[in-house]
Order: C-alpha cells, then sequence, then structure tokens
C-alpha cells in the first residue's frame, strides 16, 4: 500500500505498542486512505477506545487497547462463526476454536449452514489450503458503520459505538477481533434493529459485530482468495453465502445472486 514508513515503525513482536493514548503518536491511528470506502460512515476518522484492562490483560472490556486508532470499511473474512461463547451452543475445542452446535435460541435465529457442515471460525491459513477453489472463496469484504439503533442501545454492552468497532490497527484480544472481521453468520447488511428492540444484550450485539455490509443500495463488494472483486447482493441464498465463506466445506458454488 506504499506506507513503507509506517511498515518499518510498526511493532510486530509486540502489536499493543503501536497503540497510545495520544493521537499524534498512536500508529494505529495512522489514516490510511485506500481502507475507507466513500460509501461508508463514519462519526469521526480518528477515535479513542478508554476503560480500565479486562481478563485479557491490556484489552479493555471492548477487547482492544485503550487509545487512539483510524477507521477502516474492510474486514478479513472469518468464517461461518461468530465472537462470543453463549449458553450451552458454542464448545471450545482445544485449538481455541469456537463451534457453534445448534441454533442460538434467545434470538430465534437459526444459521442457514449447509447440510452437515459445523460452523466455525476460521484459521489463518496459506491459499494452498483452500481446496474449495479460490475463486469461490470469500477472503475479505466490506463493513457498514452506520447504525443508529445500535449505538442508542450499546452502551450497556461494550460501550463502543458502531464506527468504533473499525480500528485498522486494532490490538487486544477475543472481541476485539470484531474490529478486523467479518462472517456470513449474519446476512449482508444486517442492522440491529432487525431484532427488534428488547434483544438489548451481548449476543445481538457481537451479530452485528459480524455482518458485512455496506453503504451501496442491495450488497456489499468482496474480494475472492485469487484476487478477483465481486458485488454480492443482500438477497443471496444465505447457505450460497456461507458456502462462498469457508475454504474447504467440499462446495464449488460460487453464485452470488
Amino acid at each position: 500500500l506504499e506506507e513503507q514508513a509506517l511498515s518499518d515503525q510498526w511493532d510486530f513482536k509486540a502489536p499493543q505498542n503501536n497503540v497510545t493514548t495520544s493521537p499524534s503518536t498512536s500508529r494505529a491511528a495512522t489514516q490510511i486512505p485506500i481502507f475507507v470506502c466513500p460509501s461508508d460512515q463514519f462519526q469521526q476518522k480518528v477515535f479513542q477506545i478508554t476503560g480500565g484492562a479486562s481478563a485479557f490483560g491490556s484489552a479493555t472490556t471492548s477487547g482492544a487497547v485503550p487509545g487512539y486508532y483510524s477507521v477502516c470499511s474492510y474486514a478479513g473474512n472469518y468464517g461461518i462463526g461468530s465472537y462470543f461463547v453463549h449458553n450451552s451452543q458454542f464448545a471450545v475445542v482445544p485449538n481455541g476454536i469456537y463451534f457453534v452446535t445448534g441454533p442460538d435460541a434467545s434470538l430465534n435465529f437459526t444459521p442457514a449452514y449447509p447440510s452437515g457442515l459445523v460452523a466455525n471460525h476460521q484459521n489463518l491459513s496459506p491459499v494452498r489450503t483452500v481446496i474449495d477453489g479460490t475463486s469461490n472463496t470469500i477472503m475479505a469484504g466490506e463493513k457498514y458503520h452506520a447504525d443508529d439503533f445500535f449505538d442508542t442501545w450499546n452502551s450497556n454492552n461494550s460501550g463502543l459505538k458502531m464506527y468504533q468497532v473499525s480500528a485498522w490497527g486494532w490490538s487486544g484480544g477475543m472481541k476485539g477481533a470484531a474490529h478486523v472481521f467479518c462472517s456470513s453468520l449474519p446476512p449482508i447488511n444486517f442492522q440491529t434493529i432487525d431484532l427488534g428492540t428488547t434483544l438489548n444484550n451481548f449476543a445481538a450485539q457481537d451479530r452485528r459485530f459480524n455482518a458485512f455490509g455496506s453503504g451501496h443500495p442491495g450488497g456489499a463488494c468482496f474480494v475472492y482468495a485469487d484476487g478477483s472483486a465481486q458485488f454480492i447482493s443482500d438477497s443471496v441464498d444465505p447457505a450460497t453465502f456461507t458456502s462462498l465463506s469457508t475454504r474447504d466445506g467440499g462446495e464449488t458454488n460460487n453464485s452470488t445472486n
């Protein structure tokens, strides 16, 4: 991205060192224009995350190291998983991946997973492991940050407004991954108001964190593992969308309608 000077300064061994409580010294607050889609909406393009330390060391309860960050309109593909462990429907396996073992009854939502496929988040791995085909597998996509309904009730949860869940230089743990990953668990352009006003809880929050979306009418743009870019309609069949988000599910479905 021709950001060699920033790359040379970046601390890859201790990423938390890239975040400070001053916008002038926080490398994570550097604005990178190519990371911002003109259709996306941010109340601020440099924002502060505050709060005390949580059980995740230097990360706050919102999952990020306190300090200043700059925004990003794009997110990596997290597969068909979620960020949270909710009730007995989620189990943690030895390698730390969360597996969904059933629908989330509290949200009256049954994920449209292909038959026989268990939902999980994708491990980050080389392109050679994309055995479904690089032209059939999403690598990254757009994330939309305007959600007035989310912003009105979320103070009871992470405390962040939607535009603040967008730090390209995120550093932290657990739900901090929401800044840089989305998944096919919710539909494209999902908004929290779709769940109704009674679902003011962490599960509803995380459903929104997971959602790909954009300010473009009718869908969002995605980059596939072969480097191509495609627009996917938000009316895409949920089973098709989930198959596009997995790299080794055995599907060859590349329909984006």
